[in-house]
């Protein structure tokens, strides 16, 4: 699997090609690199989760874009592709460990974390309210 960044138009984060000759991530080189780290989580989950059916674009390609309404997590595929990317950064047993050590959490504990995992303190915030850890704003 190939990470290919680039510059993409519009509110594109990445996408997922594959064909029969090769398998790939784009990722938006304007975006963040927390933004990207998590573009490519949630892109190696669609690959893992979700062979799919191939989309004939082109050359025989599936596209699995990733935008603005992909992260709102709106269909099945896209909930399972965004565990996937939480858990593979921010993995449950490592976040409950420096929770302990912290002593609790709150807004600094999120950036702190944020910044540790490199991830997005909206992310961070979202994994920690999916375990109970915070209340849902």
């Amino acid at each position: 699997m190939e990470i290919r960044v680039a510059p993409l138009r519009g509110d594109l984060y990445g996408a997922l090609i594959r064909s029969d000759h090769e398998n790939y991530i784009g990722v938006n080189s304007l975006n963040h690199p927390n933004r990207r780290r998590f573009t490519i989580a949630h892109e190696l989950g669609h690959f893992v989760l979700h062979k799919g059916i191939k989309v004939h674009i082109d050359k025989g390609f599936r596209v699995n874009w990733r935008d603005d309404e992909s992260s709102q997590a709106v269909s099945d595929e896209e909930m399972e592709a965004n565990r996937f990317a939480a858990e593979l950064l921010m993995p449950i047993q490592f976040l409950t460990r420096d929770i302990d050590r912290l002593r609790g959490v709150g807004h600094e504990t999120v950036a702190l974390l944020a910044r540790k995992y490199k991830v997005s303190s909206q992310a961070m915030r979202i994994r920690l309210t999916g375990f109970g850890y915070m209340l849902p704003e």
